[in-house]
């Protein structure tokens, strides 16, 4: 039994007895949110490398998570595979190199921060960049970011060797929009200029006559 299935099958323990439990829920909401890299992917040219952050807001001073897990999913015939890399509010180091795990497939992305261990350095206790998506637009095209699930779990300030799960908002989905670069697009219109002029020709040759 490998190590990861290992600290996942514990985790989903861990998730199992807090709803037994019946665990108290925090009273203020986290936000797991998306920003990008160009800001404005209205008009993004095929080839051109896209950054997506995924942010956490909204946890207070003091406050820690043990948890926290997101997936992200786009159009992957336009965006493909992602490469995820961790965030700054990520410890660093890691309690342990598999505290952070990260699995890309074509059209989204998993990322989860679990860790077992107790001490503060060891958790989440900053709002900020939890992980990044980088991507190459390979088509034209639109699509949207969006986040489809996120979890986490955060120590509970009234006892320690307590964890309660937080409320989660999640942030809305990203659009963007591919478009041909402007040289082929200049191109594209030249080709049609060509083929109508070419059309006007034919129709005008002495003798020809076009039914209608």
């Amino acid at each position: 039994m490998s190590l990861l299935f290992k600290r996942l099958t514990l985790f989903g323990c861990v998730a199992f007895a807090l709803v037994l439990s019946g665990g108290t829920q925090s009273q203020a909401a986290l936000l797991i949110s998306l920003s990008s890299s160009p800001s404005d992917l209205t008009s993004v040219q095929a080839g051109v490398p896209v950054r997506v952050d995924v942010n956490l807001s909204g946890l207070a001073a003091g406050e820690e998570l043990t948890l926290l897990s997101t997936r992200l999913t786009f159009d992957g015939a336009l965006l493909g595979t992602p490469l995820i890399s961790p965030g700054s509010i990520l410890p660093d180091p890691l309690d342990d190199p598999l505290d952070f795990i990260a699995v890309s497939e074509v059209g989204a992305g998993d990322a989860t921060f679990l860790t077992f261990g107790i001490a503060t350095s060891s958790h989440i206790t900053t709002n900020g960049v939890f992980c990044s998506f980088d991507v190459v637009v390979q088509g034209l095209g639109m699509s949207e970011f969006a986040l489809t699930f996120a979890d986490a779990l955060q120590v509970d300030p009234e006892d320690p060797q307590n964890l309660i799960s937080p409320p989660i908002t999640l942030g809305d989905p990203l659009p963007i929009n591919a478009v041909p670069e402007p040289s082929a697009l200049a191109l594209m219109c030249l080709g049609v200029c060509t083929l109508a002029a070419a059309r006007r020709r034919i129709g005008f040759l002495p003798g020809r006559h076009i039914r209608r």
